[in-house]
């Protein structure tokens, strides 16, 4: 076997979420067109024990003139990925810096050979990087002028003229200016590289009924400054688009290998408006005309600003939703990160995927053989980034204004709030937190959790306002959640346990007495399987204790029909005893239907009961003297039902942030 010229390691991969590295793809086709061979590996299955034998064998059998090594990302750039008090994760454990670091050290005792470090996580702080990491030299963005001056860089000479390099002199590093490529020209993938993704995913997997998308580059390049964003800095600002020809090309070869489910790596394939993506979906039409069988099925980063009629063709053409998250809806916290959209075209784009992904869920409920919609494939997640650099009040209330007004929440079975901005520190300076002060709210993360602020580690910018208002990242983080699972999504309906409900809240004796005037009354009709309304007249009709009991604290195969027959009968419960329930809706000021649900939104209905009160309990204590009503009594009962129904929380310090200020009224004058 000959000498091998490149052996490329990445140790950057997520192990939740693993690709195979598109750099390898990339790289490769790069050195072939300057006649170079590239050997790759990716150490995500290797453990840290084997890494050494398994390299030192590595570097016997291919003898590589140069190892490269790529630094994909620099952390998950997700806040809760390293801090999350709900979940339990008070320290992270994806560090690939550090990962890497570890396997410089391994290399530099098993061999001799220059190492380069490269990666779009090597270039957005090369120059912090490069000396942390020791390596000999360093890529930054493409690598097309590295590979044209290879021979220069392995001899070392004349390093000064290659574009991008960094490289040490004189104890210092240097660093070249970089060179600015456009995509590919010819095909990138081969037979050896599918035949690496097949041992990367497994057979099972890459071919499976849920197989991971295979990356082909459609365009690279952003003009615009988004106030959270690295893609500018490292991919360059002037627009490069790849011809159309070529990549129907890289999709023919990976549809004659059987792979059909594809990601298109672009900054935004609208980032110039719509032509260039409705063209890509037209060719996409027609490759799946040409190549009967599974439909090819694609995403890719978009910009949230489609109509209705140009989802439509995107659909046809197996276009699977993108995935970017929308920062607010609140158009001048859009203005002051200098997004490129404004609350308006995100909602017309929400709104029209949610219109087309029940029109897909219809279907396939009527359909013999299935449709998977878009409500299954982008799992009904919603995103908002409201923790944003330039976030304020305003941009929570008025996002969740326009949530509410739009009724977007209904269809989303959960949502997650970004909560803080990973800070980078872009040509001199952080790409946010500008002041001293400001800088306080910056953490970093290591294994341990929070430590002292290092760009070396994860770094994260929680907004001064709402460290000012909650005390600490804990609570913003409690404060987020409440938020995505209530105003932003149905999951806290989702999660509701009735059996736990009844439980805490009565006893089988009263339960029994209030069903027992309510079983002369049929069910009626109810959002629920017959199956569950047959058990719910089953236990209104004999009201026995073992099933009453069962009604409180199930066996656990049991739980899911039990739940749905507590809340059956409980909205039963309140539409034949009605004028308990009117009492405690007429005190609270809101109207409801006759099983007692309120006719307004959890966001609405909260910031009623905000206006009156400063704590749940003081609304219970307020509505029991009212209402001279008792701890065991039916309007109790609603009105714990309807808190626990609709998550009410109620906190002084939340109000301003959910809800807008009353007006004062203005003094009179003469």
């Amino acid at each position: 076997m000959g000498q091998t010229d490149l052996l490329l390691l990445n140790a950057s991969n997520l192990p939740q979420l693993p690709i195979y590295p598109y750099a390898f793809v990339q790289v490769s086709a790069i050195a072939r067109r300057f006649g170079l061979s590239v050997r790759r590996l990716d150490l995500l299955q290797v453990r840290r024990e084997f890494w050494r034998p398994m390299l030192r064998e590595l570097i016997q059998r291919h003898r590589p003139r140069m190892v490269g090594i790529h630094l994909r990302q620099q952390d998950t750039v997700l806040h809760f990925d390293y801090h999350n008090p709900q979940m339990g994760v008070m320290a992270g454990r994806y560090f690939p810096v550090q990962d890497t670091r570890a396997l410089i050290e391994v290399l530099r005792e098993v061999g001799d050979m220059p190492i380069t470090m490269g990666g779009f996580g090597f270039t957005s702080h090369a120059h912090l990087l490069l000396d942390y990491l020791g390596a000999d030299f360093g890529v930054q963005g493409d690598p097309d002028g590295f590979f044209a001056r290879f021979e220069d860089v392995v001899a070392r000479r004349e390093l000064e003229s290659v574009p991008g390099l960094a490289y040490r002199r004189d104890g210092t590093y240097q660093f070249n200016p970089r060179g600015f490529y456009p995509p590919a020209a010819e095909r990138e993938y081969t037979d050896e590289i599918v035949d690496e993704l097949i041992s990367f995913y497994g057979h099972s997997q890459l071919y499976g009924s849920n197989p991971p998308t295979v990356a082909v580059e459609a365009m690279r390049g952003c003009p615009f400054r988004c106030g959270f964003c690295l893609e500018p800095h490292v991919k360059g600002r002037r627009i490069a688009y790849r011809d159309m020809e070529t990549i129907v090309s890289e999709l023919e070869f990976l549809l004659s290998r059987n792979l059909r489910r594809f990601w298109f790596v672009a900054s935004e394939l609208n980032i110039q408006g719509s032509e260039f993506i409705l063209k890509l979906a037209e060719r996409v039409i027609r490759l799946n005309e040409t190549h009967p069988g599974s439909p090819i099925e694609w995403s890719g980063f978009t910009l949230p600003r489609f109509n209705e009629s140009d989802l439509r063709i995107l659909q046809r053409a197996g276009y699977a939703g993108a995935l970017n998250d929308i920062l607010s809806l609140d158009d001048e916290n859009l203005h002051r990160m200098q997004v490129p959209y404004r609350s308006g075209q995100a909602i017309t784009y929400l709104k029209a995927m949610a219109k087309m992904a029940e029109e897909e869920s219809q279907a396939q409920a009527t359909s013999p053989h299935g449709v998977e919609g878009l409500r299954q494939r982008l799992a009904g997640y919603f995103t908002l980034f409201l923790g944003n650099y330039h976030a304020d009040e305003r941009t929570i209330r008025r996002s969740l204004q326009q949530v509410d007004e739009h009724g977007l929440r209904e269809n989303y079975r959960g949502a997650f709030v970004m909560a803080a901005t990973r800070v980078y520190d872009i040509e001199g300076k952080y790409i946010c937190a500008t002041s001293e002060e400001e800088a306080k709210s910056i953490i970093s993360y290591d294994e341990r959790g929070e430590r002292p602020f290092n760009l070396l580690w994860p770094s994260f910018y929680y907004p001064r306002f709402l460290m000012q208002r909650l005390g600490s990242t804990a609570e913003i983080l409690k404060f987020f959640s409440f938020v995505g699972d209530t105003f932003l999504s149905l999951a806290h309906r989702m999660r509701k346990d009735w059996n736990w409900f009844l439980s805490r809240n009565t006893s089988v004796e009263q339960l029994r007495e209030w069903l027992a005037g309510a079983s002369s009354v049929p069910l009626g009709a109810h959002e629920a399987p017959p199956h569950v309304l047959e058990k719910a007249a089953h236990v209104l009709g004999e009201l026995r204790t073992p099933a009453l009991v069962s009604m409180m604290a199930p066996e656990p195969e049991q739980k899911p029909l039990w739940n749905e027959v507590a809340r059956v009968l409980l909205e039963h419960l309140f539409r034949v005893h009605g004028k308990s329930v009117a009492a405690v809706t007429a005190h609270l000021g809101i109207q409801a239907d006759e099983r007692g649900i309120p006719r307004v939104s959890e966001y609405r209905l909260m910031e009623r009961l905000y206006q009156r009160y400063d704590s749940v309990e003081q609304l219970i204590e307020d509505a029991g003297a009212c209402l001279d009503v008792s701890g065991n009594s039916l309007a109790m009962l609603y009105l714990q039902w309807l808190l626990y129904a609709n998550n009410v929380t109620i906190r002084p310090e939340y109000r301003d942030l959910l809800f807008e200020p009353p007006v004062e009224p203005a003094s009179a004058v003469g």
